[in-house]
């Protein structure tokens, strides 16, 4: 389904080189279709201690994490897109500014560096549908943060979003109440999920903003613990084999090595 070879390029973002990596669907050279695109970003980690310089098996992309070229040729059903993955820095990642890291609340620009840079180039280069029913945004952590205030900023360009185990402790005075603020879209769709094992604040931060988020018109939200699973990459990796199908509004579903418990709520 998926080609297994990345394409690799570097972009500058804001300033910064950055290092793009796009996954193609595998029939992308033979046919004339256009796919829609799922954003992925953060903050590049090691959580596992996994990879080495000359072999960055830890990002989205990469075998010893994620995986997502295998990840999307196991789940059945699923809706053929464009996979791209770009990572910020700490402050980009944070929308308010926060005392313990210099510089942060940096997302809008980020988010600006996503629509004005990133977005043009994956468009002009690649078949994409665009529009923000077909444009996903996914992060974790750092990037979880960014990826749900990029959203409710941004309904017009991020109709799904996908945010697993974000710190929300960094900003999370702020970032409640923009999502009760901000305005809404025709129609958005969130995805939350944490680790049984991780701590009670990310837990308990998350199941509020899920909440909070539910309550707006016009958007549906799913929120999924996996038992047994802590904050890392191995099992953030596992929970999109379920959120994948989600943000494409396939019916797929997938029997992961975590089970879960889950909701959802749609207005």
């Amino acid at each position: 389904m998926y080609n297994p070879d990345i394409i690799e390029t570097k972009l500058m973002v804001n300033g910064y080189p950055r290092i793009v990596k796009i996954l193609l669907p595998s029939d992308y050279a033979t046919t004339t279709t256009a796919y829609p695109v799922v954003y992925l970003t953060g903050v590049q980690s090691r959580y596992d201690n996994a990879g080495s310089d000359s072999d960055r098996g830890d990002d989205h992309m990469g075998h010893a994490s994620w995986n997502i070229p295998g990840m999307v040729n196991e789940v059945t059903g699923g809706v053929p897109c464009i996979f791209v993955s770009m990572y910020g820095f700490v402050a980009e990642n944070i929308p308010y500014a926060y005392p313990d890291f210099v510089g942060s609340g940096k997302a809008d620009d980020f988010i600006d560096g996503i629509e004005n840079t990133l977005m043009p180039y994956v468009n002009r280069t690649y078949r994409t549908l665009t529009g923000a029913d077909n444009t996903s945004i996914v992060g974790v952590d750092m990037g979880g943060l960014f990826s749900v205030y990029a959203a409710l900023k941004r309904p017009d360009l991020f109709g799904q979003c996908a945010s697993l185990s974000p710190m929300l402790w960094v900003n999370k005075e702020d970032i409640m109440s923009y999502a009760s603020t901000a305005a809404t879209a025709s129609s958005q769709r969130f995805y939350f999920s944490v680790g049984e094992l991780e701590t009670d604040v990310i837990k308990n931060d998350v199941n509020e903003l899920q909440a909070a988020i539910a309550k707006r018109a016009n958007t549906d939200v799913r929120f999924t613990t996996l038992v047994g699973a802590t904050h890392n990459d191995v099992a953030w990796g596992e929970a999109f084999k379920s959120i994948y199908p989600y943000l494409l509004s396939s019916d797929a579903s997938y029997e992961g090595d975590y089970e879960t418990s889950s909701r959802s709520k749609a207005n």
